[in-house]
């Protein structure tokens, strides 16, 4: 047996988390999507007007690291070499969109989550990166593919 033939043991617990992650990162952009009581009823009115309003490249950037990022997360999961690509751009795509949000969505992220913001920000952008990282290091190594 060659390293294609056998999984890892943390390839099934990472690629668990990344989709798990994803699932959550798209129910929620559906539910905001489509003004679902079940997550608007819980948001900061301020957050879900900003969410509602923002200009369609920052909409497509969100819709970007949604999609992108559940499939990159799929493709993980069956050890797909592509894996990193749509991983690494839904990062961009977040990176990008929590800097909008943080630098010119008015009123500010800060100013209706507080601090706890930040560590969501910071969380859902950490958990993104390190998922690419993992995949990327699992194409090194020729574990996927």
């Amino acid at each position: 047996m060659d390293e294609h033939d056998t999984m890892p043991w943390h390839h099934g617990f990472v690629s668990f988390i990344a989709l798990v992650f994803y699932v959550a990162m798209a129910v929620g952009y559906v539910l905001i999507q489509f003004d679902v009581p079940l997550l608007t009823q819980e948001m900061h009115p301020d957050a879900l007007a900003v969410m509602k309003s923002l200009p369609d490249w920052v909409a497509i950037t969100w819709a970007i690291f949604t999609w992108l990022g559940l499939l990159g997360a799929i493709v993980l999961w069956f050890r797909g070499a592509l894996a990193p690509a749509p991983l690494f751009i839904a990062f961009v795509a977040y990176v990008t969109l929590a800097l909008w949000l943080e630098l010119c969505g008015r009123p500010k992220f800060n100013d209706y989550y507080g601090v706890e913001g930040y560590y969501w920000l910071g969380g859902v952008g950490l958990v993104s990166l390190l998922v690419y990282v993992y995949s990327r290091w699992e194409r090194a190594k020729g574990m996927l593919g």
